[in-house]
């Protein structure tokens, strides 16, 4: 079993709230962290998000409350009854009672005092299997097997998952082919520019053949999910493909879903004033809508003809896709947490297709959505290998020649 401390709920949330445990010493740090004048802002938001994850989670946690038994069963008398050491005995607790019990702590000191009991310590950041999958495979292929490859399409010869895609490079590092495993046989991958007035005539960069799987991704599945560094047109392949669609006629309306995370390190400028209309464009949602789509003027116009919704993650419960023929659009949807992502991708009706993107590695801006409680690492875990996603990984920065040496910052 899992027995987090106050130190790693601060950190990130349980994946898996079934396999853990925490003290009711915890439970009154979080309450009185989140209102403290003198914590930090970032460490108060993480506490009260840490006490809602508690309460939505309440029938699945343990919870072992600390007894002044404890103290005299672990010959605890003889340190200071710090809160630490509390936290400690009701892990020990647990552990006498289901023998496997991990303790999960940031806190050097705890671990210290855990190491006397023979109690096992870990970071909560281990949970987190290392993840390599991004959507597709690169491989070089020597002629006969390549030549296998084509003569029987309908074998999964490469062990791909469906909608995963394969690179087949030669010996020259040079593209040979773009394939698909679509859960029968390998496809070409197809794509068009879409067109839009917002976009004019889109298409992958010259030489890019990971966005060039993106667009084919965008054309294929019901959720595609974009990952990649600042700069790689994540936006781009998705809002040029939605706007596509919806000018087309083929999809009625562009629904965003915003979470308004400041990014990391910058101090808030403040409440902002005006509708929701205003707060939306004056927000990290408005920016790239606005630099993306042409500015504030011609996304108001969308906003107006009710071609566009947007929504804040506060106000999606209960929100139905379902009848609208709509592309649910998620941008930097690295700022989400598992229960959100989850809340976000049970909105989406049949008739429905949803596109995100986010940058899980570089640009994360809180903590509270590290590690296990990642809603964008936890969607690509549990979709892929359904026909209904794919996912695609952008790699080359296109923005500019310092955009691209940034990313080494």
């Amino acid at each position: 079993m899992q027995f987090f401390d106050t130190s790693s709920l601060l950190t990130s949330l349980p994946a898996d709230a079934r396999n853990a445990a925490i003290s009711s010493v915890t439970i009154g740090e979080l309450e009185s962290i989140k209102t403290d004048y003198r914590k930090d802002p970032d460490v108060k938001a993480r506490a009260r998000e840490a006490v809602r994850y508690l309460k939505d989670h309440s029938s699945e946690i343990r919870i072992v409350p600390f007894v002044d038994f404890f103290v005299t069963k672990y010959d605890l008398g003889g340190t200071d009854l710090t809160n630490d050491i509390k936290i400690l005995a009701c892990a020990l607790a647990l552990k006498d009672e289901v023998k496997d019990v991990t303790l999960y702590t940031e806190d050097l000191l705890l671990q210290k005092f855990a190491e006397v009991y023979n109690l096992p310590c870990a970071s909560v950041n281990s949970i987190a299997e290392k993840d390599d999958y991004c959507g597709f495979v690169e491989r070089k292929l020597s002629d006969d097997e390549l030549n296998t490859l084509y003569s029987d399409m309908s074998t999964n010869s490469q062990n791909l998952l469906i909608n995963e895609y394969l690179i087949v490079r030669g010996d020259d590092d040079t593209i040979v082919d773009c394939l698909c495993w679509d859960g029968t046989r390998y496809r070409k991958i197809s794509y068009h520019p879409f067109s839009s007035s917002y976009f004019g005539e889109a298409k992958p960069v010259s030489g890019d053949v990971y966005q060039r799987l993106a667009f084919d991704a965008l054309l294929h599945s019901q959720i595609t999910l974009l990952t990649g560094p600042a700069g790689a047109g994540k936006d781009y392949a998705g809002l040029s493909y939605a706007m596509s669609e919806i000018e087309s006629g083929r999809r009625k309306k562009l629904i965003v879903f915003g979470n308004p995370v400041p990014a990391r390190g910058a101090q808030t400028i403040g409440f902002l004033k005006g509708d929701l209309k205003d707060k939306i464009l004056d927000c990290s949602v408005g920016n790239i809508l606005r630099s993306k789509l042409g500015g504030r003027q011609a996304v108001e116009r969308l906003w107006d003809t009710g071609k566009l919704e947007v929504l804040p993650f506060s106000d999606i419960r209960g929100f139905d896709t379902t009848g609208q023929n709509a592309i649910v659009y998620i941008t930097e949807a690295q700022n989400l947490s598992v229960d959100l992502m989850k809340l976000a991708v049970q909105r989406i009706g049949d008739d429905c297709q949803m596109v995100l993107n986010g940058d899980v590695n570089t640009q994360l801006d809180l903590d509270v959505y590290k590690g296990p409680n990642n809603g964008i690492r936890r969607l690509s875990k549990v979709f892929r290998g359904y026909e209904e996603f794919s996912q695609v990984e952008l790699k080359l920065i296109h923005r500019s020649h310092v955009a691209e040496i940034a990313e080494k910052m």
